[in-house]
């Protein structure tokens, strides 16, 4: 698997079941692409983190999330914006959050 995109907008999705797809994605050694766009679900700061451990993989090089309307927080900035590792694209959407100044 090199290319991955998820467009899972207005559903149900929790932390548990995002936690767990990222672990399993960190295993992934060929991933070059993936886009996430989990817009309008019930995550929080916990998602983020998981999320933005995705980032350190050594084979990725675009990485873009749609995580607008959840009920993430300043702790999803600080996760979600840890240094990448060689990625040439990223793309981050956290509008319509609870992240402050």
């Amino acid at each position: 698997l090199e290319h991955l995109s998820l467009d899972l907008w207005r559903n149900d999705l929790r932390d548990e079941g995002v936690n767990a797809f990222a672990a399993q994605l960190c295993k992934t050694t060929t991933l070059r692409t993936l886009k996430m766009v989990l817009n309008r679900n019930n995550l929080t700061d916990s998602s983020a983190q998981a999320l933005g451990d995705l980032a350190q993989l050594p084979s990725l090089q675009c990485l873009k999330f749609g995580l607008w309307r959840n009920a993430l927080t300043d702790a999803t900035a600080a996760a979600m914006f840890k240094q990448p590792n060689k990625l040439l694209n990223f793309s981050l959407d956290l509008d319509s959050n609870h992240i402050t100044d």
